[in-house]
């Protein structure tokens, strides 16, 4: 054998045993830093399947579409308080558990009926962890204002005019009736 192949497969075996640890873990790695907290790869696919849950796409784009993922976990990270977003990143691993619970899967992995009954369960009862209910009221919160604040919205499904809007000459007037007058 020549020493040139064996010093490159050697090397190629050490790079490989290097790399493959940080390849097995992906999931736990923070892939998602904020200015006040961060989520794991497994999170944030959470996040965004609830979000596709939510509203998603039909003959209209979803939430995913628009990037309301991403406007959703800015406002968490800038406008909810520090025990709010602790709650938040909390109530994601409580709707991991809960799925794996009833389906045997986590949530990203289940069907979109499951992930669906999944959710309003969470919406309707009050005997879930206090985290996993102020998760769910948070990101249902934000991604409706994403979505109905995004410019697709605006401009397709909510046509907006500018108060006053628009002036119309020729609009109609009722004709007034003359009250009793009195002669004087």
């Amino acid at each position: 054998m020549d020493r040139r192949t064996v010093i490159k497969d050697l090397c190629f075996i050490t790079a490989g045993t290097i790399l493959l640890p940080s390849c097995l873990h992906q999931d736990e790695k923070v892939v998602l830093q904020l200015k006040n907290f961060s989520l794991n790869n497994k999170q944030e696919k959470t996040v965004n399947s609830v979000i596709d849950t939510l509203i998603p796409k039909t003959d209209t784009p979803g939430a995913l579409d628009l990037k309301v993922d991403a406007f959703a976990l800015k406002m968490v990270d800038e406008c909810q308080s520090k025990k709010d977003q602790q709650s938040f990143v909390t109530g994601i691993d409580d709707l991991n558990d809960l799925s794996k619970k009833n389906y045997g899967s986590l949530f990203t992995e289940c069907s979109l009926q499951q992930r669906k009954t999944l959710l309003s369960s969470v919406d309707s009862r009050k005997d879930f962890p206090i985290t996993l209910i102020a998760f769910y009221k948070i990101i249902k919160e934000r991604t409706i204002q994403g979505y109905t604040t995004s410019h697709y919205f605006l401009t397709n499904q909510s046509v907006y005019e500018l108060v006053p809007g628009r002036y119309n000459g020729y609009f109609p007037l009722r004709s007034k009736t003359p009250s009793s007058k009195k002669n004087v």
